[in-house]
């Protein structure tokens, strides 16, 4: 993919603007983790031009980002041609106008989403930042207003015609929000248009590699953008670069090389802002961050790093929870950060009694076999793939023990289906749930 002199090669990820979350320090770790292009935060055009210094401080950017675009949104052209001059002045290789931001305090005064409802406008606009600047100007937007205005397809030729050099399409419509399922057949409608040119960027819930792979592949985007899936988490973008280049899931970072990731951004935050602030913008991450999903009887301690207000206490619980992987590890426990979801029921800590190969059986080729003693007559029994998915069943079984060691198990039995690469603790009393990617 190439925007203007920009040449990104095959599979590029990008790092999608996200208010409080792709500030300097955010955007710089995921680059180091393998994101092609960062974005800063979305930029006011008319806080820009009325040099708010919260606004203005958006300008910032490194030279170890790039290459790095600045997004910028409002809904009068003066105030937009304006802002993307300053904009250029800060020498980003991309400006990027946002006509797809959904929340009511910005579309709701007619910028971002909003619109998706005065087409004249956003199409005079567009045209009017292009010839403003030097730079490769693109635009990122939705789908349409809602499920009965979806005017992508041809929106995106018209956007084309005011001198894009690439469009990014994030796949709900302004209605949804942020609910629902991205619906990307859109997006690949428009990315085999015979009469587009320019890179189609394809963005929504892209939250693993396989996914990822499977929306390069199945919609022919040039390049995906990855955004809510790398909150507290920019260590994604080297788990699906790992995959797209091989077609194998990375082994993942340890545990402290994870924590050391969430200490960093910590840091880099308050050093930024302030104490209060730094942990206040910090909190989003730390809250959203796959990384304590499956820590039993996790809720007092989420709760108190959630409410944590300086860096000595908030680094004290990090601390802890680290130790205490150490002792749930020690214990038979292998964190995954597509661990199963509780529906209500109370994950319990079993260490595997017997690990055992297996041969294959029917479609799925089981590496290995562990039974987990709930002291009940109906035991839990998970097998772990070449695919890298877990099948995990219950069944009753007179003699536990002695099944396990011959691998006696029928296929046909009540089944879970996860993707994760190994697992060591189940809820007891599942019953049938099939996911899609990761949980």
């Amino acid at each position: 993919m190439k925007i203007g002199n920009l040449d990104f090669g095959k599979y590029p990820l990008l790092l999608a603007p996200m208010e409080d979350v792709t500030d300097e320090s955010f955007r710089l770790m995921c680059k180091e983790f393998g994101a092609d292009m960062v974005y800063t935060e979305f930029v006011s055009s008319d806080a820009l031009v009325r040099n708010i210094n919260s606004t203005m401080r958006k300008l910032s950017i490194q030279d170890a980002e790039r290459p790095v675009a600045i997004q910028i949104y409002g809904r009068f052209v003066d105030a937009m041609v304006d802002a993307a001059r300053r904009c250029e002045e800060a020498n980003p290789d991309v400006l990027d106008i946002n006509f797809g931001c959904p929340v009511k305090k910005v579309a709701g005064k007619g910028a971002g989403a909003g619109m998706l409802r005065d087409i004249p406008l956003m199409l005079k606009i567009t045209r009017a930042v292009v010839d403003a600047v030097k730079i490769p100007v693109t635009v990122k937007t939705r789908l349409g207003w809602d499920h009965d205005s979806k005017i992508i397809v041809d929106l995106a030729e018209r956007l084309q015609d005011c001198g894009i050099a690439a469009l990014t399409i994030h796949g709900r419509t302004r209605s949804q929000m942020y609910t629902g399922e991205a619906d990307w057949t859109l997006i690949g409608e428009v990315k085999n248009n015979p009469r587009m040119r320019i890179p189609i960027i394809g963005n929504g819930d892209v939250t693993t590699p396989q996914i990822a792979k499977e929306r390069f592949d199945r919609y022919g985007v040039d390049a995906v953008m990855v955004g809510r899936a790398s909150f507290g988490c920019p260590w994604i973008f080297k788990e699906m670069k790992y995959y797209l280049e091989t077609g194998e899931l990375l082994p993942p970072l340890s545990i402290h090389e994870k924590m050391s990731v969430l200490r960093r951004q910590l840091r880099e935050s308050v050093a930024r802002l302030d104490e209060r602030r730094g942990i206040l913008h910090i909190r989003r991450h730390l809250a959203a961050t796959p990384l304590f999903k499956g820590i039993p009887n996790f809720r007092d301690t989420r709760i108190a790093m959630l409410q944590a207000n300086t860096v000595d206490e908030l680094t004290a619980i990090l601390d802890k929870i680290e130790s205490l992987y150490l002792v749930l590890k020690s214990n038979g426990f292998h964190h995954s950060e597509n661990l199963p979801v509780k529906f209500g029921f109370s994950p319990q800590i079993v260490p595997a009694n017997i690990v055992k190969k297996l041969p294959s059986q029917r479609c799925f080729k089981p590496l290995y076999i562990a039974f987990f003693n709930f002291s009940h007559k109906r035991p839990t029994f998970a097998f772990t793939g070449e695919s890298g998915y877990t099948l995990a069943f219950r069944r009753k079984i007179a003699h536990s023990s002695s099944h396990a060691e011959t691998g006696a198990f029928p296929p046909s039995v009540t089944a879970w289906l996860c993707a994760a690469s190994e697992i060591s603790f189940i809820p007891p009393r599942f019953y049938i749930h099939t996911f899609p990617g990761s949980l």
